[in-house]
């Protein structure tokens, strides 16, 4: 009996099968699909304004669904003299039911290969018989709210191996390839985007992906929604090893209106092992302006930038009693130095950190305030701890003209000095506290620039100091007692200076940095100087007056009058194999000689008085 039931079932189902195939034939066989060419055609005209142009026949597609495939189309704005979208073909998925009444329903649109253009070219151009309407009036009426959304009313779109140009202004020009984009709906109000592409420009490489929700309940007026996936890399030349990537989510919220803005929030990124949170609000338009806030617990821009340490240590400078060299200034092109295009982006952003990490160092509470109007870069703010002090670096960029003017004050307050200069790899032979207040300024900015432009004052403090590789005392005592037994072979071996206190007036005029007025001094040792570094070519020329009154050893006598000699000494040369100059004989013929005379002085006093 069950054996029985089946049987027909099955047969009854067979049936059901062949009618449906036979009618579906049927009705493909009856509906000619180049019947909906115009209609198609009118529809798109009417809804956008853009011109829609099939080339070649429709014809009938029925697996996976029931479809009409087209030949190249292409999509073009009014006035426009190349399209918006143009590819080789497009797949309707349309509903059957409807079909019967010689109606037509698109469920989802599939085009691959396309080509879609952003360029003035392919934009939207009026007539010169065209109204234009009153500034301040010029944007769209909340009437057309139903039929500005006429692409959404499709229930999914998807966009596959397309190519988007890009042109940003008359010279710059972006390429987005591989573009896969799917839009389905959700409902009336909300819509599912997925997007990813790549982009490649200057020997550089971005890819990515996201998904996203939008809200169009009240599109076009307003965009609101969320990404809550986007994942990125970028690789190529002058980035890190690895490239730079990450993983991003946030809220955005888009008003058009006289002045349209875009708004982030709930902005959290991820780049290379770094977490950023923020928010962000864009005043897009003829006075666009940015206003944005970044906050992380620990910012390590190592990882950002790809910095690296030094595989080898800079090599040890070396004391030789050689003939110095002429100090050479470098010169360059400052033209190079153009912040001009800084003049479309006015902004105002804070950036604060409970740790940073640059160039090895170690920031704590770090804070920035910057501002950008008027051709004035200004950062007001950039401060925080370091080495055992902190530090406060404003810095305004005025480009107005090229090449751009700095300006810098930088304030330095017990922070260490080696660490510092090892961070920016130049020699760390001078070590302690420093105290420094400065006032820069000059063409470019850089590294390159600093040291060949720029000009200023600073005065410099630096307390519990030492100079690695040389040890002023022990070269004086050395060169005495090599002349004279009245003074011993100094005990003390080290290659260091210790100096407890170190006061110093500069001045940097274009590379080469002049100081006055160097009063250093310890327990045992004082010293006066002056002279210059050329910090573009690594050479130094420093005149000092040393004291030294301990440490020696010798004639009870003699090293009393050694103690309060004055002694000149000449460090010059590159920096690498530093020279010096110490005329002791000079100073002991003179010592001699004053020795002398005064016994002369002394016999001579004593014959006149047994004369008389």
């Amino acid at each position: 009996m069950m054996e029985t039931v089946m049987k027909r079932f099955l047969t009854t189902l067979a049936i059901l099968i062949v009618v449906i195939l036979a009618g579906l034939t049927t009705l493909v066989l009856l509906v000619n699909p180049n019947d909906f060419r115009h209609y198609l055609i009118d529809k798109v005209e009417q809804k956008s304004g853009y011109h829609l142009v099939f080339q070649g026949e429709m014809r009938w597609h029925v697996w996976p669904s029931l479809s009409i495939i087209t030949g190249p189309i292409s999509l073009t704005a009014p006035g426009a003299t190349k399209p918006a979208i143009s590819a080789d073909n497009m797949r309707l998925d349309v509903s059957l039911w409807p079909l019967i009444s010689h109606q037509l329903s698109v469920e989802q649109i599939v085009i691959s290969g396309a080509v879609l253009r952003s360029t003035p070219d392919s934009a939207a151009k009026l007539n010169q018989d065209d109204p234009i309407a009153p500034e301040g009036l010029n944007h769209i009426s909340r009437k057309n709210n139903n039929a500005s959304k006429w692409l959404f009313e499709i229930n999914k779109i998807k966009l596959t191996d397309s190519l988007l140009i890009w042109q940003l202004d008359n010279d710059t020009q972006l390429n987005m390839r591989n573009i896969m984009l799917s839009l389905s709906r959700q409902d009336d109000h909300f819509i599912n985007v997925n997007f990813s592409s790549n982009v490649s420009k200057d020997q550089q490489d971005l890819t990515f992906s996201l998904k996203s929700i939008l809200n169009i309940a009240d599109y076009p007026h307003q965009i609101a929604g969320e990404i809550n996936q986007l994942e990125y890399k970028m690789s190529g030349i002058n980035l890190p090893t690895g490239g730079i990537s990450g993983d991003a989510t946030l809220l955005f919220n888009y008003l058009r209106d006289q002045q349209p803005v875009l708004t982030l929030s709930n902005l959290a990124i991820n780049v290379n092992d770094n977490h950023l949170t923020g928010n962000l609000v864009a005043q897009l338009g003829k006075s666009p302006d940015y206003q944005l806030n970044i906050a992380s617990t620990k910012l390590d821009l190592d990882k950002i930038l790809g910095w690296q340490p030094l595989l080898q240590p800079l090599i040890e400078t070396k004391i030789t009693p050689q003939i110095s060299t002429k100090p050479v200034i470098a010169t360059a092109n400052t033209d190079s130095y153009d912040l001009g295009y800084l003049k479309q982006f006015p902004f105002q952003a804070t950036i604060s950190a409970d740790k940073l990490i640059y160039r090895g160092l170690i920031v704590d509470s770090f804070k920035s305030k910057i501002t950008n109007k008027k051709a004035l870069l200004n950062v007001s703010q950039l401060e925080g701890g370091l080495l055992g002090g902190n530090f406060d670096l404003p810095v305004s960029l005025n480009y107005e003209n090229s090449p751009v003017i700095v300006t810098a004050k930088p304030k330095f307050n017990n922070v260490k000095l080696a660490p510092l200069l090892q961070a920016f790899n130049m020699p760390d032979k001078l070590d302690g506290s420093l105290i420094l207040a400065a006032n820069l300024s000059g063409p470019g900015y850089g590294k390159f620039a600093v040291l060949n432009f720029w000009s200023g004052n600073a005065n410099v403090i630096l307390s519990k100091a030492q100079l690695t590789g040389l040890n002023i005392t022990s070269l004086i005592q050395h060169a005495f007692s090599r002349l004279t037994d009245k003074v011993n072979t100094p005990q003390n071996l080290t290659d260091n200076t210790q100096i407890q206190n170190l006061n110093v007036d500069t001045k940097l005029n274009k590379g080469l940095l002049s100081f006055t007025n160097l009063v250093a001094s310890s327990e045992a040792i004082s010293i006066d100087g002056n002279g210059w570094l050329n910090l573009a070519s690594k050479s130094a020329d420093v005149k000092l007056l040393v004291n030294i009154n301990k440490g020696w050893h010798g004639d009870d006598n003699f090293i009393n009058k050694l103690k309060k000699l004055v002694i000149p000494l000449r460090i010059y040369g590159k920096w690498q194999n530093l020279q010096y100059q110490l005329n002791i004989e000079k100073l002991l013929r003179d010592e001699f000689q004053s020795q002398a005379k005064k016994a002369l002085d002394s016999w001579l006093e004593k014959e006149v008085k047994l004369q008389h």
